[in-house]
């Protein structure tokens, strides 16, 4: 995952550009999509700007968090398991209203590099609705799962999850295709009883896959 200081900026503004084009550097203008969608389906909702809630899991320094503030959402439910990154550039986020959460997003204990995190603490199992959920939080098809089955009933509109197409190697500059986490989430959606689709499966650079709430 790619990485920069960027205290200096003077805004919220101005971080959400200079983030935005570092990541076009390095991973091309398409890995930048999801964030275009995410915008686009805010301001698509019935729901005035500043009243949308919207949820994410696996924040990092928060790119797609000043994505969304940068239109005007402003209620944002956070869940990492450690926020280090994020903190450095959280003045950039004063008009908004953080809700964060430094834990799992599951319930299963997590293991990874011969370190167990938090699981989700009563606080973001119980977490009040969300219009618009996004999840890049860890890349494995059984998380994934449990994330979506876990977040659903708590989110009213859309659910993104990233990385759904390929995979970064190693190195961070090549990619593999990697399907296990949109498989994740057409196992979700099969599960759903209509309750969810496929809204969007984005088939360029790592990807995502958008689902949409059903409603009766």
């Amino acid at each position: 995952m790619i990485k920069k200081d960027l205290t200096h900026c003077k805004d919220l503004d101005e971080f959400y550009r200079e983030i935005r084009a570092l990541h076009i550097k390095h991973h091309g203008r398409s890995y930048v999509d999801p964030h275009d969608d995410l915008m686009e389906t805010a301001k698509n909702l019935d729901v005035p700007m500043n009243e949308i809630v919207y949820r994410e899991s696996g924040v990092f320094q928060g790119a797609t968090v000043a994505a969304m503030a940068s239109i005007g959402v402003k209620r944002m439910q956070l869940i990492d398991v450690q926020f280090r990154l994020f903190n450095q550039n959280k003045k950039y986020f004063k008009d908004c209203v953080l809700n964060m959460h430094q834990c799992s997003s599951i319930k299963t204990p997590i293991k990874w590099k011969g370190r167990v995190f938090p699981t989700a603490t009563k606080a973001v199992l119980n977490l009040p609705p969300a219009n618009i959920a996004y999840f890049d939080a860890m890349h494995v098809h059984e998380f994934v799962l449990e994330e979506l089955q876990t977040h659903a009933p708590s989110v009213t509109d859309y659910m993104f999850i990233h990385d759904t197409y390929q995979m970064r190697n190693k190195d961070d500059k090549q990619f593999h295709v990697d399907k296990q986490l949109h498989k994740a989430a057409k196992i979700f959606v099969e599960q759903s009883n209509g309750e969810w689709v496929v809204n969007y499966y984005h088939q360029v650079n790592c990807g995502y896959t958008k689902l949409k709430r059903i409603k009766s």
